[in-house]
């Protein structure tokens, strides 16, 4: 009886079974976003979406290009975004050391400040007519000459060979940190 009650004050003491976790970030197949036809080599696909709306900013109002909401006001009424066609993160099973990675912990890897996030410059050429939508440099764009209210940019960022430390609790294969300090990004 002792030494279970010496085990279970360990385990406390020492993060509850958490444990240090380093690698590079596994993958076996590159993160696509099937909706708009986009396919990479990467562990980890982001597409940004942004549309055009009003902001007030130092009792001017003006037209930006916003990757979120922006409230309407008696102003000013701003459009709603496309539906199914929003900000979206795209990734295949992704593991470390041979361990599963549980949504959170990815989430937390991902959106890490220190996590480096590289825009994708080779976007293919394609037919995005039922979305009012062309191909303009590294961009989906509404078709126009000026951006007008209510239009669409869509870019796409890309991480590849994410390095990290986690400190982590590993069950049924899955390790799952239990805050985002616990993860480090390593250069």
């Amino acid at each position: 009886m002792k030494k279970i009650i010496i085990i279970l004050l360990l385990l406390l003491l020492t993060g509850c079974g958490e444990k240090e976790y380093t690698g590079t970030i596994e993958y076996s197949t590159g993160a696509s976003d099937s909706e708009l036809n986009i396919e990479t080599e990467y562990p980890v696909l982001i597409r940004n979406v942004e549309m055009v709306q009003y902001i007030k900013e130092d009792e001017e109002v003006k037209l930006v290009f916003a990757n979120y909401p922006i409230e309407s006001t008696e102003e000013y009424t701003n459009p709603e975004f496309p539906e199914g066609l929003g900000n979206e993160v795209f990734y295949n099973d992704l593991s470390l050391n041979t361990y599963s990675l549980s949504e959170e912990t990815i989430n937390e890897i991902i959106f890490n400040e220190n996590t480096i996030k590289k825009q994708l410059t080779d976007i293919p050429e394609q037919d995005l007519s039922e979305y009012n939508l062309i191909k303009l440099d590294d961009y989906y764009v509404t078709v126009g000459d000026d951006y007008q209210l209510g239009d669409i940019r869509i870019s796409y960022y890309y991480i590849e060979d994410i390095n990290v430390t986690i400190k982590a609790k590993l069950k049924d294969n899955i390790l799952s940190v239990v805050d985002s300090k616990d993860v480090n990004i390593n250069e």
